[in-house]
């Protein structure tokens, strides 16, 4: 007689979630390797699942996940994607209330939701199916566009990049590095992560990823950012001349990388050149900073225009390693220190660059960053239970 073996779908699910992240090699000399962003996953399920809840934070209010933004290549307008969460509707207060504030400041912006389905197949890859809709703001109502033919183009091309992305994964071997946490979290969050992770690595969209919208104790709205990260030493940071006014310091900055910078970026000996024009650089002494790329400086200065909150959770320590920071429950090891700011314009009066894979980008190219002191964080310790 013979024996059949149980489907486990939370082991397929965890193996799944590593495939993902898988990067093949470049050169018939190399090996694959999951991707440098897969630790990372486990501090944000960390931030997801307890940090979101410790007092200490003050985070409080109503909290979303989901949310992410590109730039549309032509325009330049921003597109916002909200994976929908099975427990939640799509169009909570929370996540109208951020897209009226979106809409008001950037009426130019779209809106999109993206429902979604894992069907599990046995000895095969996992079926994603994506439904894409998009919304738009009316009369100060959100309601479902009437076209939504990029919405259901994108629900096509998708589907068809990310079938191809897993296909070609099938049979990569890894060594399980996050599955300690993952078997830990249950079958609907890991797909909603699995879908996360296929939209942000296959999608073609060159996302950035929010890790949280929510609402402070005054109901004002604010976008959460968190990082486990050190500080940079700043041996590389230069100031504008002359300065901009204090509010307009991270639009002027965005400003001078698009057209002055951006352009520039793949000629090292050029780049070197323009930084060391005096007229227009001043080189910085040498201080502990982070450091923020582009696509989250704007955000903050989107939550100036908007009168939103954009608050910077920083767990300040160097540990890479999972298993250094967190037990297998996702409950910290030792005592965090953790660094929190309401980010304004005014925190940001320098710039610094850095290789494409060490910001995590999707390339190897220069990226620049706008740059916030160490120094004026909130310092806030959480003791482990």
């Amino acid at each position: 007689m013979t024996q059949t073996t149980e489907f486990d779908d939370q082991r397929y699910l965890v193996d799944w979630i590593h495939k993902a992240e898988w990067i093949f090699p470049t050169r018939s000399s190399e090996t694959g390797n999951l991707s440098s962003r897969t630790p990372s996953l486990v501090t944000d399920l960390h931030f997801e699942h307890y940090l979101i809840g410790r007092s200490e934070l003050g985070l409080d209010g109503d909290i979303t996940f989901g949310w992410s933004v590109c730039e549309e290549h032509r325009t330049m307008n921003r597109h916002w994607y909200k994976i929908s969460e099975k427990n939640q509707n799509p169009q909570t207060d929370l996540n109208k209330a951020f897209i009226l504030s979106v809409a008001q400041a950037s009426p130019k912006d779209r809106f999109f939701v993206v429902d979604w389905s894992v069907e599990e197949e046995q000895n095969a890859p996992p079926s994603l199916n994506w439904k894409i809709k998009e919304v738009i703001v009316n009369a100060g109502n959100i309601k479902w566009a009437s076209n939504q033919k990029l919405a259901e183009y994108q629900s096509k091309t998708i589907s068809k990049s990310v079938k191809a992305a897993l296909e070609s994964r099938k049979n990569c071997e890894h060594n399980g590095l996050i599955s300690k946490w993952l078997m830990r979290i249950g079958s609907e969050h890991l797909k909603r992560l699995l879908i996360t992770r296929c939209l942000m690595n296959f999608g073609g969209l060159y996302l950035t990823d929010i890790d949280a919208v929510g609402t402070d104790t005054s109901g004002r709205t604010q976008i959460i950012e968190f990082k486990r990260k050190d500080p940079a030493k700043g041996n590389d940071c230069y100031q504008l001349l002359p300065l901009p006014p204090a509010k307009e310091t991270i639009s002027t900055y965005l400003n001078v990388i698009a057209t002055e910078l951006d352009p520039i970026k793949k000629n090292k000996v050029e780049l070197n050149a323009t930084f060391k024009n005096k007229d227009r650089w001043k080189q910085m002494p040498a201080e502990a900073c982070f450091g923020l790329d582009t696509s989250h400086a704007k955000n903050i200065e989107l939550c100036e225009r908007t009168g939103m909150i954009y608050r910077h959770i920083i767990w300040n320590n160097d540990e890479k390693t999972p298993g250094n920071l967190l037990e297998a429950d996702l409950t910290p090891v030792h005592f965090q220190n953790l660094l929190m700011l309401t980010v304004c314009a005014k925190h940001i009066e320098k710039i610094s660059r850095t290789g494409g894979r060490d910001s995590g980008s999707y390339t190897t190219n220069t990226r620049f960053q706008l740059m916030i002191p160490e120094k004026i964080f909130e310092p806030v310790k959480i003791a482990p239970y």
